[in-house]
């Protein structure tokens, strides 16, 4: 594996039974890369967890927001340090295990292979030896009807365009306006896909397994859902 920077930004919410188990796996599997969270005032105390575990760990900062914020500025932040501090490429994940951090290195080699000249790897589940374990009936639904309408109404290709886990080149996401990304929520997946497509960016699925949590409560409910695809109508007139 070459000599190259990454970056790992871990959006949190009430995170604090999942979040140490996957940082010490991200450390185990990916040693030199700099994890940031940025968590949104967990009343868990996932912050304080987070702060803590920066103050002992160089390769570990913290940034622990006023409020609940959402996910999409929690990602532009990541985005943003990944600029300010020249690394390479960016990787984000969900915090709740539902991302085996195996498949992250594993996207990684991918990104960085001289011969693949990539700008984006999106971890999917709906490319040949991609897998979802223990979704309930719902939550498949939510997802292909997701993917539809941005398939659809927003003329992405790729087989899965809500997956979280996704390693971006940090030159790519330095040609478009990430101030300009307004999704708050699960769309900001979305969005910055339409964003990256108008820059031509190289994008290739990699298949993952991903593994609904076990504990705790899933933050794609009825209402997020719902939004994600007002959303996206939304972002077919903007874009």
């Amino acid at each position: 594996m070459s000599q190259q920077s990454l970056l790992i930004a871990i959006a949190t919410y009430n995170e604090s039974g999942s979040l140490p188990i996957l940082t010490k796996e991200l450390r185990r599997q990916l040693p030199d890369a700099q994890i940031l969270i940025i968590d949104d005032n967990s009343p868990d105390g996932t912050g304080k967890w987070a702060n803590e575990f920066a103050v002992e760990n160089k390769r570990v900062d913290a940034i622990v927001r006023s409020g609940k914020l959402g996910l999409g500025s929690a990602a532009i932040v990541g985005f943003n340090a990944a600029i300010d501090g020249n690394f390479d490429w960016v990787a984000t994940l969900d915090a709740d295990l539902s991302h085996d951090p195996v498949s992250l290195k594993e996207m990684y080699k991918l990104a960085i292979d001289s011969d693949a000249e990539l700008d984006l790897v999106i971890g999917s589940r709906y490319v040949s030896g991609g897998k979802i374990l223990g979704w309930p009936v719902h939550r498949k639904i939510s997802s292909y009807l997701t993917n539809l309408f941005a398939r659809t109404i927003l003329r992405l290709k790729n087989g899965d365009n809500t997956s979280a886990m996704r390693i971006y080149r940090v030159d790519c996401l330095r040609q478009i306006d990430l101030n300009s990304i307004q999704s708050q929520g699960y769309s900001y997946l979305q969005e910055i896909l339409l964003c990256l497509k108008k820059v031509s960016a190289r994008t290739k699925e990699f298949p993952i397994t991903f593994q609904n949590r076990e504990t705790g409560r899933s933050k794609a409910d009825l209402f997020e859902v719902s939004r994600s695809l007002y959303q996206i109508l939304r972002l077919s007139f903007r874009h």
